[in-house]
């Protein structure tokens, strides 16, 4: 389970979407897109009673900048990249 919080619904093509963070900074948006307001606000209460989610219904992503950002080593694998890429691998 992921503590979170700041659980918001957002719209996107007609769809709604179910968002929240993490103390770190990740960004977690639950698979599925509702098609009514209702069916997305309604899990969004339910996250926000619980404070926690299970990470496996959920996509991550995480910001650049963010303490997630360093704490899972994204600043390495980026000047890895960044490496490869001035030699032309």
């Amino acid at each position: 389970m992921v503590k979170v919080r700041n659980v918001r619904v957002e719209t996107e093509k007609n769809r709604f979407l179910v968002t929240c963070n993490d103390s770190d900074g990740r960004v977690y948006t639950h698979e599925r897109m509702f098609a009514t307001r209702q069916a997305a606000d309604r899990l969004a209460d339910r996250v926000k009673v619980r404070g926690d989610i299970g990470a496996a219904y959920w996509d991550c992503y995480t910001p650049y900048g963010t303490d997630a950002w360093l704490l899972d080593d994204m600043e390495v694998t980026l000047m890895d990249d960044e490496e490869r890429h001035a030699k032309g691998m």
